[in-house]
């Protein structure tokens, strides 16, 4: 039955999955009377082939094997087990703009060595590219097969998955799944190449040949840093871009240095020269490929700066967050700790404005949706998280 083969094919983590909204953005799904994330049922993958909802699946899981231990489903220990490693199902090429001379270029490389594919538009501007696997692989050996594709074709575009392990800060990343209505554009994603019932499956051998191709990038001394002009980073960025970060929050990281760069009106090629400089200091550093992704994805983006409650810059063991920083947000009815992330659940209001104070947005973007309406991004410099409307 093609539904079955489907749920077969496009398959993530079990325990949790994600609705699209008209912005483009993702929350995961909640049973509506416990409150809690659920895992993605048939009624599911029916509705969103219906366009009654539009859906994506965590492309990685927790480890199953190997000596990771598990209390419950995907829940790690808290007694000193190491972070667990992560499996996954499929390898997704994201071409975020329509070039089809990148996906031919891709879905060429794969054909070299008998990989097959099925592609897809992705019902906003781009396309993705699937690759299924026989069984669940290592993510780390995926990633990195999928990376020495993109060297050997010499493009640049996202892979999925993104990360070698799970650090326990949420779910991993997140892809569409096809064959649905893009909220964002009120488009249907189509078939383009091949047929997603017919596709093979890759064997773990194929893609482990691949991953052997793909070579990290060499450790370097840390670039010395440029000089900064232009409205100053804010402190969270700056020690990023001083002292790096390690693994878990590279990807994070330099994607919001690379937003506030655009934010600073800087040129996308100065840009990713700051992210660059940046990566060497990471632990270990991204391969270049994957920096140029990140650059490229912020200045495409319609996020105006950066969002101040995101969790990889409140985390305690390599705190970013700064109370130095004049967008610290001010917490309502208690007291911030010195270099702490907000509490969760608390009010949060810009350092400079009272509640219910009258505060003028500037408009930094615009998006025609499907429905005819507009979505318009409003910011302010001291305002954290400002909003998108629709009207």
């Amino acid at each position: 039955m093609s539904l079955d083969r489907f749920m077969e094919l496009f398959v993530g983590r079990s325990d949790v999955f994600a609705e699209q909204h008209h912005d483009g953005s993702y929350t995961p799904v909640e049973d509506p009377d416990t409150g809690v994330r659920r895992p993605i049922t048939r009624q599911d993958y029916i509705e969103h082939g219906r366009g009654v909802h539009t859906y994506g699946i965590y492309t990685v899981r927790p480890e199953m094997g190997g000596g990771t231990h598990y209390h419950a489903p995907y829940e790690p220990c808290k007694d000193g087990c190491p972070p667990p490693g992560a499996e996954t199902k499929l390898l997704v090429f994201d071409i975020d703009v329509m070039d089809r001379q990148t996906v031919y270029a891709i879905t060429g490389a794969l054909a070299v060595h008998s990989i097959d594919y099925w592609v897809e538009f992705s019902g906003k501007k781009g396309h993705h590219v699937w690759v299924f696997l026989e069984d669940w692989m290592d993510a780390g050996v995926v990633r990195r097969a999928g990376l020495a594709v993109l060297g050997a074709v010499d493009v640049v575009c996202e892979v999925f998955p993104k990360q070698d392990r799970l650090t326990g800060e949420g779910y991993g990343n997140l892809v569409k799944l096809p064959l649905g209505i893009h909220r964002g554009s009120g488009k249907w994603s189509t078939q383009v190449l091949g047929d997603w019932k017919t596709t093979q499956r890759a064997a773990a051998g194929q893609i482990e040949a691949l991953a052997e191709r793909f070579q990290e990038p060499p450790r370097l001394e840390p670039a010395p840093l440029g000089t900064w002009t232009g409205r100053p980073l804010p402190p969270c960025m700056q020690r990023v871009r001083e002292r790096g970060v390690g693994e878990g929050k590279r990807d994070n990281a330099l994607f919001a240095l690379a937003i506030e760069c655009k934010s600073a009106g800087k040129e996308y090629v100065e840009a990713l020269d700051i992210c660059l400089e940046a990566n060497s200091r990471f632990d270990p550093p991204l391969p270049t490929v994957v920096v140029s992704q990140k650059a490229r994805s912020a200045y495409a983006s319609p996020y105006p700066g950066l969002k101040c409650d995101k969790e990889f810059l409140h985390d305690e063991e390599e705190l970013l967050c700064s109370t130095a920083c004049p967008r610290y947000p001010a917490i309502q009815g208690m007291a911030a700790t010195q270099d702490g992330p907000p509490r969760s659940g608390a009010s949060v209001v810009g350092p400079k404005f009272a509640v219910g104070q009258t505060i003028p947005l500037q408009i930094t973007g615009e998006l025609k949706r499907g429905d005819g309406r507009t979505a318009y991004t409003l910011y302010h410099p001291d305002v954290p998280n400002t909003p998108v409307i629709v009207l």
